[in-house]
């Protein structure tokens, strides 16, 4: 079964571009999911990445029991799994 995987930063492009390498890894280890993006600079920055990426104001907000997050030191990038 898919999993919804988001993947933000709130940060600046340096932050996200640094980020990069573990999205794309991530990504590779966990397969076939909906993956997408969220952050607050050019979207552009990503562009090589295959996952849409969406503005941070828009990243969904659900209950806490419905959501699970991942910090990832010492990369800015967080991680959350979607359980719909």
């Amino acid at each position: 079964m898919k999993k919804t995987i988001l993947f933000y930063n709130e940060l600046h492009n340096g932050d996200i571009h640094m980020s990069r390498p573990y999205v794309m890894d991530m990504m590779q280890i966990l397969g076939d999911n909906d993956y997408y993006y969220y952050h607050r600079n050019n979207p552009k920055i990503l562009s090589d990445i295959d996952a849409p990426i969406n503005p941070f104001d828009q990243l969904p907000r659900t209950p806490r029991d419905k959501i699970g997050f991942y910090p990832v030191p010492p990369s800015t990038v967080r991680m959350a799994l979607l359980e719909c």
